[in-house]
């Protein structure tokens, strides 16, 4: 099932893009909120794309009826939306271009942090285990450019026994140990 959503949702951004290229259809086709973003904001493909799986992710509800007309929809997930890196790759995104694009979307007001999840490994039961990061789908990069956006960073992962540093600090002891 989830193998066929995945090509499902590639055929779908696949076509579009295509038709966009050869010129079949114009960018008019695109959801306004992408043209919008393309106009303000410079985005690489992956970025892009990794938005639009962001905006997949969203559930909506009904505002309640006030009188007789339907208030909207809203997002009802919003702050509590999962995009893990097992994910990412299971759609063929590897893992640094995935972390390049959450940093850039967060970066440039598109998506923001709610909370951060401290990873997971896949168990052998391939159960994720761990916190997952949570993410809402943001205004801010309207603002993006002028005074008034607020920036905002994804905090460094600075856990110990994870990274480079383990790395470091392995390879030192090793060459201690040999002299």
């Amino acid at each position: 099932m989830q193998n066929q959503k995945s090509t499902f949702r590639w055929l779908v951004l696949g076509l579009l893009f295509l038709n966009i290229l050869l010129g079949i259809i114009g960018k008019d086709c695109i959801p306004p909120l992408f043209s919008e973003i393309e106009k303000q904001i410079s985005l690489t493909k992956a970025q892009m794309r990794i938005f639009y799986e962001f905006m997949l992710k969203r559930r909506f509800g009904q505002l309640p009826k006030k009188g007789r007309k339907q208030q909207g929809n809203i997002i009802v997930n919003n702050g509590h939306i999962t995009f893990t890196y097992a994910e990412a790759e299971k759609l063929g995104y590897p893992r640094s271009t995935f972390n390049r694009a959450i940093d850039k979307l967060i970066e440039v007001g598109l998506i923001d942090l709610t909370y951060q999840g401290q990873g997971g490994h896949v168990g052998k039961d391939g159960k994720i285990t761990g916190e997952r990061s949570l993410y809402a789908i943001s205004e801010r990069w309207m603002d993006y450019g002028t005074d008034r956006f607020n920036k905002r960073k994804r905090r460094k992962d600075t856990r110990k026994g994870r990274g480079w540093s383990v790395y470091h600090e392995r390879n030192s002891k090793r060459k201690n140990k040999s002299k």
